[in-house]
């Protein structure tokens, strides 16, 4: 069984390691998930603050005052070859101011008839360089799908209404994004968006770069930082239900070996409550048995002496036989209240010189046993149930020893309660087991280790018959010094 309850404890512990890892394993996986998920996210985010910020520049007409007139035009030559192209784009941007073309004072104020005057005259006029910007742009291979003109557009855009950091960062301040901003070129087109993902397990990066001019190669690149907190943040529910489980199934594990731990125990219980048994009981049948057979002998039932300590020794057996079953009886008791007392007024010296008679010595050890109890005291308790208690400090004092061993008997009256004391020079109990040698099945890690039969039912017992008289016991010990236990009960 021993090693049964091994083999289980090692592969309990590899199932544990196990779960473990393979906990560890699929947590560290759906972080790099939820990572992927947090990096997209943010990218995502970053699109949209870009877009947000072109829709106000959209809105921009700070460039086209009411002293000016500016407007663009674009051409685009398209030669496709396969699935590619190649294009040729060319934005022009003409901007003159209103006085300059009616012949006007710069201190003059504009009116809206002089700006359609201007704007007719405007039809009729070759543009001339100084007020014409014509920025050409060829590009090659480009896919058929790609929007040529959209990115004409950026370039219209960028120059009526330049893009900033300062306008990203007022855009962002309205998503409640946290990024650093910076304005670069690239060395090659660029036409859709481009995510970077960086860092350590610890600290991670996410750089988005999304071109705002595409044909003249600027780009504005976003960079944020992913602490590990946020991204546990967005695990959350997944990760405190992992947590649950796992903490749940080793639970379960633990208390599974717990159980069997348990049940092997009170097998060992149970053997051992037999073997005593078998112990407690053989010493009485064998006497009664010894007592039979004496009967048939002539010469010991004719002689009155032989015959009277024959019917003394078949007695005292019966009484111990009835002392044992009913202390089998009482054990079972799960209340101290249930058991019946018979109480009664008695001299508790003869009482204890009573339970040192019944009570068998080995012939191996020396035992000195010393009643102090003054001869004069008298309790009131069930006397059968009292003696039971005191025998079993005795047969406890004499297992647990040495080869010789001191048992003095005292008794401490005061008003209101008796206290009767038994001293022993035993081996001692250890701290660890003083608060726990009173429960049912329970023996000390000395007791076990001695090897001595038992089962743990003594001491239980006699705490279950001072609790039934209202009482208490207690003991006080120390290792190789010896023990003393205190029957305290009320009067």
């Amino acid at each position: 069984m021993e090693k049964r309850i091994k083999t289980l404890y090692m592969f309990t512990a590899a199932a544990i390691i196990g779960l473990i890892a393979v906990q560890i394993i699929w947590l560290y996986k759906q972080y790099n998930v939820t990572l992927d998920v947090e990096q997209e996210k943010n990218f995502k985010l970053m699109g949209l603050v870009v877009q947000k910020y072109n829709d106000i520049r959209k809105l921009d007409t700070s460039y086209n005052d009411s002293t000016t007139i500016a407007w663009s035009n674009t051409n685009i030559d398209y030669k496709s070859h396969g699935s590619k192209q190649t294009s040729t784009v060319t934005n022009s941007f003409y901007m003159y101011k209103v006085t300059d073309l009616l012949g006007l004072p710069d201190t003059v104020d504009v009116t809206s008839d002089m700006r359609t005057k201007a704007r007719e005259l405007i039809n009729f006029m070759e543009p001339d360089s100084d007020h014409t910007d014509v920025k050409r742009f060829e590009v090659h291979d480009m896919p058929l799908k790609t929007n040529v003109w959209d990115m004409a557009d950026e370039i219209t855009l960028d120059h009526n209404s330049p893009f900033t950091i300062e306008g990203v960062d007022s855009v962002m301040k309205q998503f409640g994004m946290i990024a650093s901003v910076s304005l670069t070129t690239v060395d090659s087109l660029m036409i859709d968006p481009e995510i970077i993902k960086d860092g350590s397990f610890f600290r991670h990066e996410i750089k988005g770069v999304f071109p705002y001019v595409a044909l003249e190669h600027k780009v504005v690149r976003f960079t944020m930082p992913i602490t590990v907190a946020s991204v546990v943040k967005s695990m959350g529910v997944t990760l405190v239900v992992s947590m649950l489980l796992s903490v749940f199934l080793i639970v379960c594990l633990i208390w599974q070996i717990r159980t069997i731990k348990m049940f092997v125990r009170l097998d060992s219980v149970r053997t051992g409550f037999v073997h005593t048994m078998i112990h407690e009981l053989k010493r009485p049948v064998s006497t009664l048995k010894l007592c039979i057979s004496s009967l048939d002998n002539p010469k010991l039932v004719y002689d009155d002496n032989s015959r009277t300590e024959i019917l003394d020794d078949c007695r005292m057996a019966v009484n111990n036989l009835s002392t044992y079953f009913s202390r089998l009886r009482d054990i079972t008791f799960n209340e101290a209240s249930q058991i019946p007392l018979d109480v009664e007024t008695f001299v508790l010296y003869n009482m204890v010189e009573e339970a040192i008679a019944k009570t068998h010595l080995p012939s191996d050890k020396c035992v000195e046993l010393v009643n102090d109890v003054g001869r004069d005291v008298s309790i009131t308790a069930d006397k059968l149930h009292l003696s039971q208690m005191v025998g079993n400090l005795i047969e406890n004092a004499v297992k647990y020893s040495g080869e010789s061993v001191r048992i003095r008997f005292g008794c401490e009256y005061t008003e209101g309660h008796v206290a009767i004391c038994v001293s022993d020079t035993g081996t001692g109990i250890a701290d660890s087991d003083v608060d726990k040698i009173f429960e049912k099945f329970y023996r000390a890690t000395s007791a076990m280790q001695s090897g001595l039969p038992g089962v743990g039912l003594g001491l239980a017992y006699v705490k279950l018959l001072a609790e039934a008289h209202g009482g208490r016991v207690e003991v006080v010990s120390r290792i190789g010094e010896g023990s003393t236990f205190t029957i305290n009960l009320p009067q």
